[in-house]
């Protein structure tokens, strides 16, 4: 399933979408009519800059790279991400520019990319290989961990959330554009 194929289905069930709208929900400014302002022309693909560049402020890579001097020392040996190959939300090409700025930074963080994994079977025993489930053994680990140590999650989990996001020149998708905030007003509020 292509993102195109992914998005006509969600729009086919409703006219707000789901899985991929929902990120407008969360990191987009409100548009005139108070509805979250699309990243992408969900019919065209055409990215709209101004948007991308307020998700800007979510690129965990972004944050990482200007904040490691404080972030570094808080994060040594707590980064551990399993991700699947061909995942079902194409988050396999951000997760690799992560794992590329966190060794370019000298980051101690693990990365482990399943083969032909993809969102829903990431966890399950593969027949070939990982066949006792093990990187479902180490997610467990981490969960206990995660449940042990709340306040230290619920950090990390934010510095996530606010920032992961692909950087332009990655793939040609819609998550893949993020450029500088025009200053002043909403562009809406501008004359053309």
């Amino acid at each position: 399933t292509t993102i195109q194929q992914f998005v006509e289905k969600e729009l086919g069930k409703s006219d707000h979408g789901g899985q991929f709208m929902s990120f407008n929900a969360v990191f987009s400014p409100r548009g005139e009519d108070g509805r979250p302002m699309p990243l992408f022309d969900p019919k065209t693909g055409a990215i709209d800059r101004f948007v991308a560049g307020t998700w800007r402020r979510y690129d965990i890579g972004h944050l990482l790279r200007s904040q490691w001097a404080t972030l570094g020392p808080q994060l040594r040996g707590k980064l551990h991400v399993f991700m699947g190959t061909q995942d079902t939300f194409r988050l396999e090409g951000a997760c690799r520019l992560l794992a590329a700025d966190l060794a370019q930074l000298g980051s101690d963080a693990q990365f482990v990319f399943a083969e032909g994994r993809n969102h829903s079977d990431l966890l399950k025993p593969h027949p070939e290989r990982n066949e006792d489930g093990w990187i479902k053994q180490r997610y467990l680990a981490a969960v206990q961990w995660c449940l042990q140590h709340r306040l230290e999650t619920l950090g990390i989990a934010t510095s996530l959330l606010v920032g992961c996001g692909p950087r332009e020149g990655m793939v040609p998708s819609p998550w893949c554009a993020f450029v500088r905030r025009p200053q002043g007003p909403c562009r809406r509020q501008t004359s053309v």
